[in-house]
């Protein structure tokens, strides 16, 4: 889940995962993290789990097996938010020229590409600059 980590994120955690989840802000590890989550249980009688900001989800239970049912509960209510609420990022529109394209392709694929594949020992480093973004000669982009 990465609701925690976005913009406005406590109410994201809130819509998705409902009145019976808990949202604890970022604190480092340690002391004041633990108090934040005592205080939110102290307060909030009735969850069946909190979610801690950029550390993740907690859930219990009487039982194992009632943590364990909490857990994919929560992580189908986040599953399925996601699913209904879904935004595209990137507007497909048929009518537009090679031009635009190209430029949108540069803009959102840049010679990155070639840095995920593994190096091999016989490769040598470009001396000329890239000629897919004109980077640096030592880019590791198509060739």
């Amino acid at each position: 889940m990465r609701f925690p980590t976005r913009d406005s994120g406590e109410e994201t955690i809130a819509t998705a995962l409902g009145s019976d989840v808990g949202v604890v802000p970022y604190a480092n590890a340690g002391l004041s993290l633990g108090r934040a989550v005592a205080d939110l249980l102290d307060t909030q009688k009735g969850m069946r789990g909190i979610v801690v900001c950029h550390h993740g989800l907690i859930t219990y239970g009487t039982s194992i097996k009632q943590a364990y049912d909490n857990t994919m509960e929560m992580v189908n209510r986040a599953e399925e938010y996601i699913r209904n609420n879904r935004r595209r990022l990137i507007h497909i529109d048929k009518d537009i020229s090679v031009e635009t394209a190209q430029a949108r392709y540069a803009r959102l694929a840049p010679c990155s590409a070639g840095s995920c594949r593994p190096r091999r020992e016989t490769r040598t480093r470009r001396t000329s600059p890239c000629r897919s973004c004109r980077s640096s000669p030592g880019c590791a982009g198509p060739s």
